[in-house]
């Protein structure tokens, strides 16, 4: 997921330097937690970058695209982690 929201920064779908910065901070910390196998706070941090995307696109800092896709990888890593 980190190099979905690499490349939406870098084309400029993920508009503001602050939302690519949080949603690192997660992705980081969500990458963290699976070496651990902590399966309760990878959903935790996984919920919590979709509610960061969420906000970002309610404020326009992030394209639909990018909203669109990195949601989609959100859903399937909970997924992945609830089952």
């Amino acid at each position: 997921m980190q190099s979905l929201v690499d490349k939406f920064y870098d084309k400029g779908a993920i508009e503001n330097e602050e939302a690519f910065n949080a949603l690192t901070i997660h992705l980081t910390s969500i990458s963290h937690f699976e070496d651990e196998a902590a399966r309760d706070k990878v959903v935790k941090h996984a919920n919590g970058f979709k509610n960061l995307l969420n906000h970002y696109q309610s404020e326009e800092w992030i394209t639909e695209e990018a909203y669109d896709s990195l949601m989609l990888q959100a859903n399937l890593l909970i997924e992945k982690w609830q089952s």
